[in-house]
């Protein structure tokens, strides 16, 4: 059963395609992730007929864990070198939403930083590091930031998911 936070790799074999489709895709100025704060980063919206998203959603489909559970939003987000990031929730008003993240990134190490950072219960830091490839899946009322790279843009693909016994 899926915890609070699951982190898996090497669960999707096209990660080069990938990496090409997010890095030549249009972006915009980023959402904010607080009303009282502004906006980080860049975001493109993507289309239910790329690569990136036919991947994941097979993923989705395939994961008996998330047979439950629809997608109602996928972006791309980008973060410039050094840039920082606020602590967020992505969503706390609806029950057993979760958020899927893929690492886009095809090469990375401990130096780069670009881990996305969780506030636990006991207000303690959990860090999950950017892995290509690696898919995280978490509870969406988690309070979580992204850390940017040092030195180069780093993309990070989010589903947000929702269960269908809390479709309204």
């Amino acid at each position: 059963m899926y915890t609070m936070l699951d982190v898996l790799d090497n669960k999707i074999n096209n990660t080069k395609e990938i990496y090409d489709e997010v890095i030549s895709m249009p972006y915009y100025y980023g959402e904010k992730d607080q009303p009282e704060k502004e906006p980080t980063g860049l975001i493109s919206d993507l289309s239910k007929k790329s690569i990136t998203y036919r991947s994941i959603e097979q993923f989705i489909k395939n994961e008996k864990l998330l047979k439950k559970f629809y997608i109602y939003r996928a972006y791309v987000n980008i973060f410039s070198p050094r840039e920082v990031c606020s602590f967020h929730q992505d969503d706390y008003q609806h029950l057993k939403s979760k958020t899927l993240l893929y690492y886009a990134n095809l090469d990375w190490n401990i130096d780069n930083g670009g881990e996305t950072k969780f506030v636990s219960e006991n207000n303690t830091l959990i860090s999950v590091l950017p892995v290509p490839g690696r898919i995280i899946i978490f509870d969406a009322d988690m309070k979580h930031s992204a850390s940017s790279f040092t030195n180069k843009h780093r993309f990070t693909v989010a589903f947000k998911l929702k269960n269908e016994d809390y479709r309204r």
